[in-house]
C-alpha cells in the first residue's frame, strides 16, 4: 500500500480532530488567508527527501507544520495544546499498515505579536519501489567444490 502526502495528512488531520473537535475548531490549509474562524489550526506539509534505502525501497520524510490561532492569546492555553499534540502522535502512528514515525517535534511561538503556536514535525516512513531491473546478465554458471573436513 502506497503512503500519499494525501493519506498523511487526512491522517493527521483525523487525529487532531480526534482531541480538538471540529465544532471547537476550525482547520485550514496555508493557502486560506482571510474570512477564518478562531481558534483554528493551519496546516502545511512538504517533502523533506525520498532517499533509496535499496532498489526497493525508500524513505520518506515529510515535514509538516501545524499553526494554531487562538480567539484571545493564551500563552498557557499554548503550551497546553502543544503538549497535546505531542502526545496525540507520540513516536509512532500508522497510515493504513504503514508505520510512520515522528523523527523530530518542535515548538515556537511566532507571529508579529507572538499570537501563533507553530509546531514543527518531521516525520518519516518507508515505501516499496518494486523491482528494479537492469540489462546485466545476473549469473551465466557455478561451479564448486566441495571440501572433506575431519574433526
Amino acid at each position: 500500500i502506497m503512503v500519499t502526502l494525501k493519506k498523511l495528512k487526512t491522517k493527521l488531520l483525523q487525529m487532531l480532530q480526534n482531541d480538538f473537535d471540529t465544532n471547537e475548531y476550525a482547520y485550514y490549509t496555508n493557502s486560506t488567508v482571510e474570512d477564518y474562524q478562531r481558534p483554528c489550526f493551519f496546516t502545511q506539509e512538504t517533502i523533506k527527501s525520498v532517499d533509496a534505502i535499496n532498489n526497493y525501497a525508500r524513505q520518506v520524510r515529510v515535514e509538516f507544520v501545524i499553526e494554531y490561532l487562538q480567539e484571545t492569546v493564551d500563552e498557557v492555553d499554548m503550551l497546553i495544546v502543544a503538549e497535546t499534540i505531542r502526545n496525540i502522535f507520540g513516536k509512532l502512528f500508522k497510515v493504513e499498515t504503514t508505520p510512520v514515525y515522528i523523527e523530530t517535534f518542535s515548538y515556537d511561538i511566532v507571529g508579529n505579536e507572538n499570537e501563533v503556536l507553530q509546531i514543527i514535525m518531521e516525520v518519516s516512513y518507508t515505501e516499496s519501489v518494486g523491482i528494479v531491473t537492469t540489462d546485466a546478465e545476473i549469473m551465466g554458471s557455478l561451479s564448486y567444490k566441495q571440501r572433506n573436513e575431519v574433526r
